[in-house]
């Protein structure tokens, strides 16, 4: 069997790489750019899952540079903002301040697997963060772990979200369990005119029912943006249809009880793509949300600790569930 393995001595675009790779999975991770995962690799169907910009390529940034017009796509952390807002009198740049800087990062490898760990502590709120992703031998599972420490005096409202890119065609599903569904009334995209909440997968508005699972062709120039409420269960996914290759998270959701989806099928900016944002609130106003107390707080001195895990599972036209060992039904 292909043992796990880490490898630090390729570049991407000029930049470092960290890859962990088994006989199933290879993991591209960017240390000097958020410490994004950029790539994913199903290895077997020779398969990037993640979305990659096909204009973008991943590059050192200045701090708090505009975000869409630089996003290279993968799966990144937004902390502890999205839009730019004022947080304790202070001024948070577009995305949070931890998608653009360097992480300081290590690896270490084991009997049955290989990690990389990667650190920063952010320059405005100064929250000390971990990150560890970890692959074992022989298995289609990629675990992340989060550590996450205020280490300043005062609490901090946050919006922290883990804003993981899928490339998607009309041959995908988008997967959640039953849910509250939310449109964004600022930014409804062609959801517009929906109701203020409906039940997954159905929403109806004035252009007929939509069924949110479907992904429709790129040319319909389609933009949807809702917060998945009240989930059943802490998991969402896609499934290509085609392959009948299915992934997705799992998420514990005391830490984020709620997921974004914010999914191009050609609507902004000529992009297909559908990010899934497991958060720990909404919207994405930091102002709105916290009067609306829909945001979670980061206390003096308090340490939030999770992990999710993203698993890979061929022969599924769908998926019914992910459990919170990665398998997926």
């Amino acid at each position: 069997m292909f043992q796990a393995r880490v490898d630090t001595s390729w570049t991407k675009d000029d930049l470092r790489t960290v890859i962990l790779e088994n006989s199933l999975l290879r993991v591209v991770i960017l240390p000097e750019v958020g410490a994004r995962i950029h790539h994913l690799v199903y290895k077997p169907l020779d398969t990037n899952l993640l979305w990659n910009h096909p204009r973008i390529a991943p590059a050192r940034l200045p701090f708090g540079v505009r975000y869409d017009d630089v996003w290279p796509g993968g799966w990144d952390e937004l902390f502890p903002n999205n839009e730019p807002g004022v947080i304790n009198g202070e001024l948070f740049p577009d995305h949070g301040e931890i998608w653009s800087v360097e992480w300081d990062s290590e690896t270490a490898e084991s009997a049955d697997g290989v990690s990389a760990s990667f650190y920063c502590r952010t320059r405005i709120s100064d929250v000390s963060i971990k990150k560890t992703v970890s692959l074992r031998s022989g298995e289609p599972k990629v675990r992340v772990s989060y550590s996450l420490k205020n280490a300043s005096g005062t609490a901090i409202p946050i919006l922290w979200n883990l804003h993981v890119a899928m490339d998607v065609s009309e041959h995908h599903r988008i997967e959640f369990p039953p849910m509250k569904v939310r449109v964004e009334p600022t930014y409804p995209g062609t959801l517009v005119g929906a109701p203020d909440k409906s039940s997954w997968p159905l929403i109806t508005g004035p252009q007929g029912t939509v069924d949110l699972r479907k992904v429709p062709p790129a040319s319909k120039k389609k933009l949807h943006f809702f917060y998945g409420l009240n989930l059943a269960e802490g998991w969402c996914g896609v499934t290509n249809t085609h392959l009948r290759l299915a992934c997705g998270l799992n998420f514990d959701q005391s830490v984020f009880p709620c997921c974004w989806l914010f999914g191009s099928f050609g609507g902004w900016r000529n992009l297909n793509v559908a990010v899934l944002e497991p958060s720990t609130g909404y919207p994405f106003s930091m102002e709105r949300a916290i009067q609306n107390k829909t945001c979670a707080w980061l206390d003096v001195g308090q340490v939030i600790e999770t992990s999710v895990i993203f698993g890979v599972a061929e022969g599924l036209a769908s998926i019914r569930g992910i459990s919170p060992q990665g398998d997926i039904s």
